[in-house]
């Protein structure tokens, strides 16, 4: 029975490699589950990496969220490393939020009815 879990687990151990944070690493920040925005990491110790006003743990394991060190047990702000999925998404944010920001009431109305037809 030891011998099968001892298995299991070095075969887990293998799976979630440790890897860590170094200089310039960009880090998309979510909080409860919706993307708020990115940081870099700018400065990094034997242990630990800062990123403004963030510090993280500098080991983590490969496709897991960034353990942030100093946030409470229930802080719902979790950090993941930058992924094609996640600059795409970020992207579309920003366009959204510039989009959102225009104000229509100063266009003239040929231009609204060609901004509506390629819509």
């Amino acid at each position: 029975m030891f011998n099968r879990l001892f298995t299991i687990f070095c075969v887990i151990a293998c799976y979630l490699k440790d890897m860590e944070l170094k200089v310039g690493d960009v880090l998309y920040r979510k909080y409860a589950g919706k993307l708020t925005g990115k940081t870099t990491i700018e400065r990094v110790t034997k242990t630990m990496a800062f990123a403004k006003n963030v510090r993280f743990r500098k080991e983590y394991h490969d496709g897991s969220w960034l353990k942030i060190i100093g946030a409470g047990s229930y802080d719902r702000t979790m950090y993941y490393l930058e992924t094609e999925k996640l600059k795409k998404e970020y992207f579309r944010l920003k366009v959204l939020s510039k989009v959102k920001a225009i104000n229509f009431d100063n266009l003239e109305t040929d231009k609204l009815i060609a901004i509506l037809n390629t819509l």
